[in-house]
């Protein structure tokens, strides 16, 4: 019971860490979580973007924010969701047994969509990081504060000119694992999802593989 409990509390904790809107069903309760306190949070993230920005436009304003502040740093986020994913597909019946699967599920696409609206493959430009860590850990005011929501919230970027191999082999172990993830606990009812997440690791490897020969010269 007690690890069934634990399972139960990562899944809030994950929750709780979610940016952008919260999610409500049609009697207006919160969907998903059950976090009374949860509001919607840095609903303008990615707004501070250059105009000519190949990302400008796509929805940054989910995934999770890191540790006790709200900045997005991509590579622990991405760990972080591969890491639940591999662990989720290693031992499927403890999340079952917890009653936590759909819980688990919510997580990953948080933090999925986040991962898949931060890369833009023609460019091969992705994003690392979102928010200014000297200014945040300022703050003590919570992210769904109104007075914190134009704040300035600076995105840093990775490219081919500004690379950075650890994040985007990160991200696209994530999406991949996450694909599995969806494979096994939904089957056929996500695939256009499933196939999405599968599409975007090729480009995002190639990337990869381009910046390490770079870096060799």
């Amino acid at each position: 019971r007690s690890y069934q409990q634990a399972v139960c509390m990562s899944m809030s904790f994950y929750m709780a860490q979610a940016g952008g809107k919260v999610t409500k069903d049609k009697d207006n309760t919160q969907q998903e979580g059950n976090i009374a306190w949860r509001g919607d949070c840095f609903t303008k993230d990615g707004s501070s973007l250059p105009q000519n920005s190949p990302i400008n436009g796509n929805n940054l304003t989910l995934g999770w924010f890191d540790a006790g502040d709200y900045i997005k740093f991509g590579l622990p986020m991405a760990y972080s969701v591969h890491t639940l994913a591999w662990g989720a597909l290693a031992y499927p019946g403890g999340y079952s047994d917890a009653g936590t699967n759909r819980a688990l599920r919510y997580n990953l696409r948080v933090a999925a969509f986040y991962l898949l609206e931060g890369w833009d493959p023609k460019t091969q430009t992705l994003v690392a990081q979102i928010g200014n860590g000297a200014a945040d850990h300022k703050s003590w005011r919570a992210c769904k504060d109104p007075w914190r929501q134009d704040e300035s919230r600076p995105v840093a970027v990775i490219s081919m000119s500004c690379p950075g191999t650890e994040v985007a082999a990160d991200t696209a172990s994530a999406l991949a694992a996450t694909a599995l993830v969806l494979q096994k606990f939904e089957g056929s009812k996500s695939a256009s999802l499933q196939k999405r997440l599968l599409h975007s690791v090729r480009p995002r490897r190639c990337f990869i593989l381009r910046q390490l020969l770079w870096l060799q010269g």
